[in-house]
């Protein structure tokens, strides 16, 4: 592990200054339940869609719609760069593990880049809705069983952030019960592992990860979940193929922090029953902040992403099931691409 002045580090971070240092470990409130080995193996190479704006450099699956890409000239790893450049790669790094796990009715799905896919889970399409100078939008579909997964990503080309809106529909005639989905990401800020400080910043629902960068400064890595996830988890190591948490449930709330530490953050939240035709909405919000180049603090960045987050939110209308289809995409993802409201491209 490599030495670093972590009091100055420490002192650099911008929510506010403060020297406690806890670790909380409390009780596990949903039982795990453990699966077998993934059904499907890891692709080679992982394929998808590279984006590239002033601040971040992204790739996005295209299958199953996580971060982490091979560059198909250079064969570089590209998943959330910032600054732009290999050597600050902070998701296609070491092990990639940006990924979801979703389930409903005892019944279980998740997908991995490093992972692979378990259960009945079928890639259906993928659609670059634009790519512009200022914004990229870009949507992959999957099938998990009953549940249509569409991952729609938005990504202000201004800015450091990149909007996920992940909506889960109920494609089948049954209602389903028991709906779950857990995000999980594993920052590696600046692609170095095991020295990154971790805390939760309950205000805006953001898990944080930090780190001093050469050349750049004090650099922080965010996941925004809304709405409020039931329960987040910093050590989702053990639990990233299970519905709920493991043996190792770990929580640290601002000004607690996990110092020196390699961690992997599960965003859960239990849906309820879906209906035949219904669907759930939950947005992440990955961005990253530097105190060498803000000119806000990070309390502030995060106030305002999560307030447009919060906005934007309710607008994203229902996808039918004719979305499905080639011929309906353009029709249908316009609508939610719209719907979005215009003020996600200044955030």
């Amino acid at each position: 592990m490599k030495t670093k002045n972590k009091s100055k580090k420490r002192k650099a971070m911008a929510l506010a200054i403060c020297t406690v240092f806890l670790v909380a470990v409390v009780p596990i409130p949903i039982s795990g339940m453990q699966l077998s080995q993934p059904t499907s193996a890891p692709r080679t190479p992982y394929v998808g869609e590279i984006f590239t704006g002033t601040y971040l450099k992204i790739g996005i699956e295209d299958q199953y719609g996580d971060f982490g890409v091979e560059d198909p000239v250079t064969g570089e790893p590209v998943g959330f760069q910032y600054p732009i450049g290999t050597a600050y790669e902070s998701l296609a790094i070491g092990w990639w593990g940006e990924g979801y796990v979703i389930a409903y009715d005892g019944e279980v799905f998740y997908h991995q880049p490093n992972y692979g896919t378990y259960g009945n889970m079928t890639p259906l399409w993928d659609w670059v809705i634009s790519d512009t100078p200022t914004k990229a939008e870009y949507v992959v579909a999957a099938q998990a069983g009953d549940i249509r997964a569409y991952f729609y990503f938005v990504f202000p080309k201004a800015s450091s952030n990149v909007y996920l809106y992940t909506i889960l529909q109920n494609t089948g005639t049954t209602t389903l019960s028991d709906v779950y989905y857990k995000r999980l990401v594993d920052w590696d800020v600046g692609s170095s592992p095991g020295t990154d400080d971790w805390t939760w910043f309950a205000p805006y629902n953001a898990a944080i990860a930090w780190d001093d960068v050469p050349g750049v400064g004090t650099v922080y890595n965010y996941v925004i979940g809304d709405p409020a996830p039931d329960l987040y988890d910093l050590e989702a190591w053990d639990d990233m193929d299970i519905v709920g948490v493991g043996a190792s449930y770990v929580t640290s709330n601002f000004p607690a922090v996990m110092a020196d530490y390699d961690g992997n953050v599960g965003l859960h939240w239990k849906l309820g029953s879906l209906r035949p035709g219904d669907y759930k909405v939950i947005c992440t919000v990955y961005g990253a902040f530097s105190s060498k180049t803000a000119s806000t603090s990070l309390a502030e960045e995060l106030r305002d992403v999560s307030e447009t987050a919060q906005d934007e939110y309710n607008k994203i209308i229902c996808i039918s099931e004719k979305a499905a289809t080639p011929e309906s995409k353009p029709t249908q993802l316009q609508e939610i691409a719209t719907g979005i409201g215009e003020q996600i491209g200044t955030k």
